[in-house]
């Protein structure tokens, strides 16, 4: 449990610094709901990204798509920065 716990503090942290226009933000953390913190985060009216693409793939203009990959590849070289 501790190594569980060790992580969602490095992630909580890592989640905390990130900075973009398409990354949800963190807003705190809480206790009282379970054995792990709870995260809080804004309310996204069209949910979760796995989702969002499900219902909309077909809808999203090429600028939107490069938009969610730009998000993604900046979200991904952070956390291979911070693994370095």
């Amino acid at each position: 449990m501790l190594k569980i716990i060790n992580r969602l503090f490095r992630e909580i942290t890592l989640w905390f610094k990130l900075e973009h226009k398409n990354i949800v933000p963190l807003w705190g953390v809480a206790d009282g709901f379970g054995s792990l913190p709870a995260l809080v985060a804004p309310w996204l009216e069209n949910g979760a990204l796995t989702g969002y693409l499900r219902r909309e793939h077909e809808r999203l203009s090429y600028n939107e798509k490069f938009a969610l990959v730009w998000s993604i590849s900046y979200l991904t070289t952070i956390c291979m920065l911070r693994s370095l």
